[in-house]
């Protein structure tokens, strides 16, 4: 089947069947904790220009998100991230979204002052990271605290299906 017919059978579709589809989003990349594959070294620039080495956050479940300041999405996952990262900071979760904005923190700083949230926020160009996430916007991981990719969502999830992938790698 062809993405545009996917599209029309998904528009033609059952609500119930299009959120069974958007809930099924999470993969997981090695339920047994020993086969996750490491996230590699990738280092991020904060709002004052100091690079942010995700390396520095091992021994934390980290939720790392990637995304745009056009993409609709991600501006409905933030709150919810938002939500993960008040709700699940006593068990050492981080929440770090990562601007994949072109215009880095010019396009990014005036988005946020409309859009406040608790977490951080860092910037990255797209050659570093399409090796770790592809094309796909939104996407996040969410890293173990060994610092190895436990879980990737490519697209739109349920803020449900977030929710259990993030317990499930907390309860580690």
């Amino acid at each position: 089947m062809g993405a545009a017919a996917a599209v029309v059978v998904l528009a033609a579709a059952d609500v119930s069947v299009v959120r069974a589809v958007a809930q099924r989003c999470g993969e997981w990349l090695g339920v047994v904790s020993s086969s996750r594959q490491r996230l590699p070294e990738v280092t991020f620039t904060d709002a004052q220009g100091r690079p942010v080495a995700v390396s520095a956050l091992r021994g934390k479940v980290v939720l790392l998100t990637f995304w745009t300041t056009t993409c609709g999405q991600c501006q409905t996952e933030m709150s919810w991230f938002a939500d993960f990262q008040h709700t699940y900071r006593d068990r050492n979760l981080v929440v770090l979204g990562v601007s994949l904005d072109q215009e880095g923190w010019s396009r990014v700083n005036p988005f946020l002052e409309h859009r406040p949230i608790n977490y951080d926020v860092v910037v990255a160009r797209r050659e570093v990271t399409q090796p770790i996430i592809g094309a796909s916007i939104p996407t996040t991981l969410i890293v173990d605290r060994r610092g190895r990719i436990a879980v990737r969502h490519i697209g739109y999830c349920s803020k449900g299906q977030y929710q259990r992938d993030l317990e499930k790698v907390l309860a580690e």
